[in-house]
This record gives structure tokens, C-alpha cells and sequence, in this order.
């Protein structure tokens, strides 16, 4: 691996970095990890990140393929069902009329509740899974 190798990104997990390295390898680009306390603005456990490294020839291919791929996981990052696991979920606010607490403690008449309406199951949760 040559002398001029620039740093691209950071990763907090030895998994993610491996990842990151065997499929800049598999397009043709040949990168380089390497370990240590790294300071930067953000939180890590132990202060340890792990560097992905490349040579000054491949840097902006390996940028385009990382724009790439977050593109990507943006693409397929959507919400999903807790029960059915479908992706096929709609935000929703709901209005419920709450007469008793409103007589007792003068509570708003409607309650209000915003969650996730399944289009497969038909069960509302208030959180959805990504």
C-alpha cells in the first residue's frame, strides 16, 4: 500500500470498518484500517475509533461509493409494523374523546394520541420499527 493514504471515514465498531474495507475491495479499492484514540467532536465508549484509509488515487471513488451506498440505506430505511413487520405504515393522530376526565379535572376534552397505522394489520402502536 503506498505512503499517501487520506483518511475517509471513522467508524466506532471493528465490524463496521471490516464491512466498509471488504466492499471498497470488492469494487476495486484498496483500503486500510488502522486503530487508535482519535479525537473528534461526538461520543465513543472508550475514546477508540478505527480509521478507513485509502491512497490519494482512489479517494474520490471511494467517496462516490460511500454516497452511494447511504443513498442506498436511506432508500430501504422505512418504517415497518411491530407485529406484521410491513412496510406499508401511515402517520396518524387520533382524537379521543375523554368526557369523564374532563368533568373530574377539566382535562382537555380530546386526547390526542399521533402513532403508526398499519396498512396491512390495521394495529396502531405509537412507534414503528426502522
Amino acid at each position: 500500500m503506498p505512503d499517501d493514504l487520506r483518511p475517509i471515514k471513522l467508524f466506532d465498531s471493528t465490524h463496521d470498518a471490516l464491512l466498509a474495507r471488504d466492499a471498497l475491495a470488492a469494487n476495486g479499492i484498496q483500503a486500510v484500517l488502522s486503530s487508535g484514540r482519535v479525537a473528534r467532536k461526538g461520543w465513543s465508549p472508550d475514546g477508540h475509533l478505527i480509521q478507513l484509509s485509502v491512497s490519494q488515487n482512489d479517494v474520490h471513488a471511494a467517496e462516490a461509493f460511500f454516497a452511494e451506498a447511504d443513498a442506498i440505506a436511506k432508500l430501504h430505511a422505512r418504517e415497518r409494523c411491530p407485529r406484521c413487520g410491513s412496510p406499508h405504515v401511515t402517520r396518524v393522530t387520533t382524537r379521543r374523546l375523554a368526557l369523564l376526565p374532563w368533568i373530574r379535572r377539566r382535562d382537555p376534552l380530546f386526547r390526542m394520541r399521533s402513532g403508526w397505522r398499519c396498512g396491512h394489520c390495521g394495529r396502531f402502536s405509537e412507534t414503528a420499527i426502522r
